[in-house]
């Protein structure tokens, strides 16, 4: 099959994978299990068993829409091929991308990580944003008929001593918010983090991708001048 000839699956392929059809049980998939992945360098079993089940499932939808087309696996793979060793074309570059993203388990494990911040960041501002619960007035205590109420202690006494956290809901709700602001900060801080490691996992995916290309076409070209010389011999020139 020619490049021409390819055009329209590959276009199939790309429109298949931005669609909802496709993307609704991706996406829901992913933020199910990108809760087990989080932000240490290690690279945890777990971690390899998700990524097995994220490729069969892209695998599974994508063979479902290939066959609607009536697209067969090997043709497929011939596209996969000859896109391989044209990554510069814009179209094939595109789809390229995408099915190394798929089948890379760094770029998988980074996206995942990051994935998995984007949520908390979520829940965190969805806490932040509820009001706060009323204030809980205790019934009054009658005082004892001789003895006299206590004097209040001092602001600072109700910050230091953990018995008297609760005489004062604002000043516990305003410790909460404080802590919430700054894990908040940190978040935002490592998904910046992630999305740069992101990045770098997908650029060393693609120029491994493309050096295995080039070695497929000097290896080509190499047997192909062999076979010059050895045709050479088979039907040689005769003299003037």
């Amino acid at each position: 099959m020619s490049g021409t000839e390819n055009d329209w699956i590959i276009e199939s392929v790309i429109g298949f994978l931005h669609s909802a059809e496709f993307k609704t049980p991706i996406n829901n998939f992913l933020d199910e299990k990108c809760l087990v992945f989080d932000s240490e360098d290690e690279n945890k079993f777990a971690y390899t068993e998700v990524h097995e089940s994220y490729k069969q499932l892209v695998e599974e939808k994508l063979m479902v829409h290939l066959s609607e087309l009536g697209v067969t696996e090997e043709v497929f793979s011939e596209v996969c091929q000859r896109i391989a060793m044209d990554a510069q074309d814009s179209l094939n570059r595109m789809l390229l991308t995408q099915l190394i993203a798929v089948d890379d388990f760094l770029s998988f494990k980074k996206y995942m990580q990051k994935r998995n911040l984007e949520l908390e960041a979520e829940c965190l501002r969805m806490v932040q944003s509820q009001p706060p619960p009323p204030p809980v007035t205790p019934p009054p205590v009658p005082a004892p008929p001789v003895t006299p109420p206590p004097p209040p202690p001092p602001p600072v006494a109700l910050m230091d001593d953990p018995e008297l956290a609760d005489v004062d809901p604002s000043v516990r709700a305003a410790i909460i918010e404080s802590m919430q602001e700054s894990q908040v900060a940190q978040n935002d801080l490592l998904r910046e983090q992630a999305d740069l490691e992101l990045a770098i996992a997908q650029s060393l995916a693609m120029a491994k991708a493309a050096e295995a290309a080039d070695d497929d076409e000097k290896r080509q070209g190499g047997e192909e001048e062999g076979r010059r010389p050895q045709e050479e011999m088979n039907n040689p020139r005769e003299g003037t």
